[in-house]
């Protein structure tokens, strides 16, 4: 018999007595054999045993102390071994306690705002009957619908767990994508917590979460740390493919891409309810309050498992080793704490204990000290579906984002307008009657926008069942589409009103504080500036010659629109920038040379032609092997007009019927290639639970590079990130952008800009691999983009009409760096002119530096918060912007609008720096008065009705907080559709038998 491991615990009894644990070999499995251990000389242990391992307690050493252990066969002679026994480590084990929230699929999503009161109220009562409990509130929408639903003695009992750390507000707004967020909705979405949070309870959140699936950008580390964010805990879902790079440190400093800022992150690689739910079970579904019973097996299983897992930890310089472990819709309950106080009871150490993130966090950070590991790279998303599942709609919340910086600063500029036109006292009777009149910034809305821009941006799990319920069907419209069209309505209902276009629209105005030259693309009969070629589309839109425009210059437009074009024959065609090859037979576009440098475009040899539909299936979600299906061609045509020639090929595919249609324009004036890809009555796509995961909508891209390239994308804040930046954590299989992602070579590109869908996939569709080897060779210079995917069937997609899709993108060949060209050309992609009703003498604002403007809105009576963004790598020691009003004293700022430093200012004038790859924030007083909106009027917004099954449809409309009504009736054409009484819930619903073409709700008062 031998003595196979000896291995001691971190388990210390309150006795001073450490767990130990031995492995025998040469056992005969027969008889039992007798353990004798002897530590100077004393007999510690003495037992016999029937296994062929065997866990007891030894005396605690202070210092390393030799131990003799006798292993004594059935009727044989002893076997000595000895080994020397080192003091342990005193163990913390604080476990995260809170409950995952995203798009519901257990309630209605209108009632999880109430069920959050009762969860936090719930954690409230339970902080007064146990001192020993801690609790951590993931989302702000908990904190938002607590505050809306509770009583003043709930709030202040609220405020005084908060400020005693016993409960942790985290900052982040809800389940969110950060990669595919806008530069300033990164910085918005903490506002809640960050200053209403901070007003509200006197702390500042230094605490993010990010639980399940949804994934944070690396500008993100930019945009928080700049708000007072100091910790991050990402817990994944725990399916990634392992990586031969390894797994990034559980515990680790993460530095922005300007090199400057950094959060301190918690990545423990397991979900957010860690892996010994095994030993632990479920929580509150399978053991209501009151019946879990924590055993003697319960407690030997944790042991075995923290054994192991602080022994994986290895010899770090703390001793705190946290866990989280909490699971989806979860109702606080006290499971933890009786295994915390069982382990307590058994064990000395280590020390079990609810706790909040911050304090273990901070702990940690300091023991680590300069011995932190440091990582710089991209952390996406855990899965790329989510952007998919319903396109048109984040399209929608996509373009919403666009406009509201635009939205922002021309509501501001008309502020400026107005004061300017009255004296501070109004008393100047030349003015006009009508530009006396105050134009409120519309704040209230605003604020209204980034919150639909955040809410719930995370996946569904609708499909749970093979005939959705209302329910889901209703959470998916209400979270998803509904948010998305009221935020793209209010932001151009703002942009509008901003500019008087209801007055008429004559004209166009540049959204860039800079002058540039834009290509304009204009609704159908529109006029066009005089002077102007134009070029009619087959939708009957207008695209024109490039434009130029001064810093927010407006454009009269007079001319009428018109153009004349001629159909082409051959197989070839060219502008000033391109020589173009087709194929009439299989009617594809085979290569687009670039004349000035005589290079490919296009792989040849791709499997796949440019702007393919690719309609790909796969058996599982992890099936090895996708089948990819292409349309059958219906026709080609290549059309010549003033402006562009225009290739437009049309299809049809068989296996989802999907009629397609991919359009290319060629401009005569830029080197820009714009595209148009759609496809119509892909009822493919339609399918029970069991098709979901396996059918996606592709487009192709075969660009074609030398080697050695890499494929490029750009990160909200500007910053664009090479593959190989990934860290090893982050899924290979996919990237997404804010807008655009390139192939790049030696001195040279070619980058892909898309308005609507984020995703993109490099060398091949790689939608079933999940795999983060950030070593595997990337198979082909080819880019594609993940258009749509059937995961929430049966939800949106629920008619063949339903199965649609739009994208609209562009193509631009660059040489030198991406920083030379790109940011330049994302800027006039994503800030086109709007439609104005033109007018003389507006104030005006100018930047001398093509910075990326991001907000300029009133902060108080008498400022104005000025952010940019820098996006090419520069540090700019000096740029001055040019204000609409005298300036009185500006300030460098927090991103929340703190006063920093002094900036210089003289006149109209303002001069500040600004780094690299970041922020530049400031308050800027002066001659001017903005008037802040009053409270909400109306009891009743946000009307919506939602079509649910057959012929009945949901109506949901949101209730102000001076809401008296007794009920509601739905009213169409005089006839009372159905009446309901006012519920508690902040979005009142009401269903119909059948669908009104136009309604109305009134109150019963």
């Amino acid at each position: 018999m031998k003595l196979l491991s000896f291995q001691q615990t971190p388990f210390i009894t309150h006795e001073g007595y450490q767990r130990v644990r031995l492995e025998v070999t040469d056992w005969d499995f027969c008889n039992p054999f007798r353990v004798r251990c002897l530590i100077d000389g004393q007999v510690a242990a003495d037992f016999e045993h029937f296994k062929n391992y065997a866990v007891f307690l030894l005396p605690e050493q202070k210092k390393d102390t030799e131990c003799l252990i006798e292993l004594t066969p059935f009727e044989d002679i002893p076997v000595l071994n000895r080994v020397t026994l080192h003091p342990v480590k005193h163990w913390l084990i604080p476990i995260l306690y809170s409950s995952h929230e995203d798009l519901g699929y257990c309630a209605y999503a209108n009632k999880l705002e109430y069920q959050f009161y009762e969860y936090t109220n719930r954690a409230i009562t339970m902080c007064e009957e146990q001192p020993d409990f801690y609790y951590v509130i993931e989302h702000t929408e908990w904190l938002r619908s607590f505050l809306y639903f509770a009583s003043p003695a709930e709030k202040d009992k609220l405020t005084k767990y908060v400020r005693e750390g016993r409960i942790e507000l985290c900052a982040i707004p809800c389940g969110v994508h950060t990669s595919w967020a806008d530069g300033e909705q990164l910085i918005r979405s903490l506002h809640e917590a960050t200053e209403k949070g901070a007003k509200q309870f006197g702390i500042h959140p230094e605490t993010i979460v990010f639980a399940d699936l949804s994934g944070v950008s690396w500008q993100a580390v930019s945009a928080y740390a700049g708000q007072g964010i100091r910790y991050l805990v990402i817990l994944d879902n725990g399916f990634r493919k392992p990586s031969r790079a390894g797994d990034p440190p559980k515990f680790f400093k993460w530095l922005a891409p300007n090199g400057k800022d950094s959060l301190f992150c918690w990545y423990p690689g397991t979900s957010y309810r860690d892996d010994i739910y095994p030993v632990w079970n479920d929580t509150n579904r399978q053991y209501p309050e009151g019946t879990f019973r924590f055993d003697d097996t319960h407690a030997d299983l944790t042991a075995d498992y923290f054994t192991n897992k602080l022994e994986k930890l290895g010899d770090v310089p703390f001793h705190v080793c946290p866990i989280s472990y909490y699971d989806d819709h979860e109702y606080p309950n006290s499971q933890l704490l009786t295994i915390c106080r069982g382990m307590g009871e058994r064990w000395r150490y280590p020390e079990f204990k609810l706790a909040t993130p911050g304090s273990f966090l901070k702990e940690i950070e300091e023991a680590l000290g300069e011995n932190i590991p440091v990582l710089k790279g991209e952390i996406n998303d855990q899965w790329a579906d989510f952007a998919t599942i319903a396109p048109r709609w984040l399209a929608d919340k996509r373009e919403a984002m666009r406009l509201t910086a635009g939205a922002e600063l021309l509501s501001t500029m008309r502020c400026v307008e107005k004061s300017e036109a009255v004296d501070t006292e109004g008393k100047d009777e030349t003015v006009n009657a009508e530009d006396k009149k105050a134009y409120v910034f519309p704040n209230r809305e605003i604020e209204e926008i980034f919150r639909n821009a955040d809410r719930y941006d995370e996946h569904c799990w609708a499909t749970s069942s093979k005939h959705p319920q209302k329910m889901h069907i209703f959470n998916l419209n209400f979270v998803k589409r509904f948010a998305a069209e009221s935020a793209l309505s209010e932001s151009q209902r703002i942009i509008l009103e901003a500019l008087e276009a209801e007055k008429g629209i004559d004209g166009g105005k540049n959204m860039l504080p800079y002058a540039e030259t834009f290509s304009l693309h204009l609704p159908p009969k529109n006029a066009i500036p005089a002077g102007i070629a134009s070029q009619t589309l087959r939708d009957g839109s207008i695209i024109t010659e490039p434009v130029a425009f001064g810093p927010l210059e407006e454009k009269a437009f007079c001319a009428p629109s018109g153009s004349k074009t001629v159909f082409l024959e051959g197989d070839s065609f060219e502008t000033p920038f391109y020589r173009v090859s087709l194929d009439r037979r299989t009617e594809k576009i085979t290569q687009i040379y670039e004349i000035n440098s005589g290079r490919k475009l296009l792989d040849e040899n791709a499997p796949y032609p440019l702007g393919t539909f690719l309609y790909s299936r796969n058996e599982m979600k992890e099936s090895p092997d996708l089948a990819i299906e292409i349309p059958k061609r219906r026709g080609m045509n290549v059309e010549e007009g003033p402006v562009a020639t225009i290739v437009t090929i049309y299809g049809y595919e068989e296996q989802s019927g999907a009629d397609t249609v991919a359009e290319f324009r060629f401009s005569r004036f830029e080197p820009t290639i714009t595209l148009e890809l759609s496809y119509d009555n892909a009822g493919g796509l339609l399918g029970d639970y069991a098709d979901r995961y396996k059918k996606n909508i592709f487009y192709s891209f075969p660009f074609i590079e030398e080697k050695p390239y890499t494929f490029l994308t750009q990160l909200p804040g500007g910053k664009a990130y090479a593959v190989e930046e990934k860290i090893p954590a982050c899924p290979l299989d996919f990237s997404v952008a804010e807008h655009w992602t390139a192939l790049s070579g030696e001195g040279r590109g070619i980058a892909l800009y898309s308005f609507d869908a984020p995703v993109f996939h490099f060398g091949e569709i790689q939608y079933n691999r999940f795999s983060t080897d950030l070593s595997r060779t990337l198979s082909h210079p080819h880019i594609y983009l993940y258009a749509a995917s059937n995961r929430t069937n049966n939800l949106n997609l629920r008619t063949v009409e339903d199965c649609c899709g739009r994208f609209r993108m562009a193509i631009l060949p660059y040489t030198g760096r991406w920083q030379d060209t790109l940011p330049d050309w994302e800027r006039r992609l994503t800030a086109p002119p709007v439609p104005v009703h033109t007018k003389a003498n507006r104030p005006s604002f100018s930047l001398d530096h093509k910075l990326r403007l991001l907000s300029f809105r009133p902060l108080g009576e008498d400022s104005i918060l000025l952010r940019v963004a820098e996006d090419k790598g520069e540090n700019l020691t000096s740029v001055t912007a040019t204000l609409p009003f005298e300036v009185s004293e500006a300030w460098y700022a927090t991103l929340t609008g703190e006063k920093l430093s002094k900036a210089e200012s003289a006149g109209n004038k303002v001069t500040f720096a600004v780094d690299a790859w970041s922020y530049a924030t400031l308050v800027i007083k002066g001659q001017v008065s903005f008037k802040a909106q009053a409270p909400m009027k109306e009891t009743l917004k946000n009307i919506v009705l939602i079509p649910i099954e057959n012929a009945r449809a949901i109506v949901c409309f949101e209730k102000t907080a001076n809401c008296q009504a007794k009920a509601f009736r739905v009213v169409s054409f005089g006839q009372v559709l159905a009446e309901a009484p006012n519920d508690l819930y902040r979005v009142q619903t009401i269903e119909l038998s059948e669908r009104p073409h136009d309604f109305t709700v009134e109150e019963i008062l």
